[in-house]
């Protein structure tokens, strides 16, 4: 598997993910011999939804949307006000909003400025993404390998406070 240069690649840095994903971010740096931008909020956005909700925000129910705008849905902005065309890994049976409302290829709406999204794993299963990543020993987060005592496993990988193991 191969990634142009010609291509950009960026990550959204919530600043509050764990270890192994910044890890893999290297990984996949080293393994592709490219460089990832990332996308972070401003620390003065973040001081900021913290005086206004507490240090940890995503607890609360009305906390946790705000930290996720503020830590993911506005650098992803920032992201895609530089772009036309955006790939994303996408997958419809990540969620039942997903399967009803996501398409394969799509047209966003971003601040009156159309970009074509394509998600070219949309009709991929869980199995075939694992099933793809080992037959071409492709660099993954470690986290999936984890079980806990309990038998709980990451099903999904993303801010430390908001994602953790889960019984299968």
């Amino acid at each position: 598997a191969k990634i142009s240069k010609d291509y950009r690649i960026f990550f959204v840095d919530t600043l509050n993910h764990y270890k192994e994903t910044y890890e893999l971010l290297d990984e996949v740096e080293n393994f592709y011999g490219i460089k990832i931008e990332r996308f972070s909020p401003p620390r003065e956005d973040v001081e900021k939804l913290n005086k206004e909700m507490g240090q940890f925000p995503y607890y609360s129910r009305f906390g946790r949307g705000e930290c996720c705008k503020i830590r993911k849905v506005i650098p992803n902005e920032k992201a895609l006000e530089t772009l036309d065309v955006w790939i994303s890994g996408l997958r419809a049976d990540q969620s039942a909003f997903r399967e009803l409302n996501a398409h394969k290829v799509e047209l966003v709406n971003q601040d009156g400025r159309k970009i074509i999204k394509i998600n070219p794993l949309f009709d991929w299963s869980e199995k075939q993404v694992h099933k793809y990543s080992k037959e071409n020993n492709l660099p993954y987060n470690k986290l999936y390998d984890y079980k806990s005592p309990y038998g709980e496993v990451f099903k999904e990988i993303g801010c430390v406070p908001c994602h953790i193991p889960v019984f299968p």
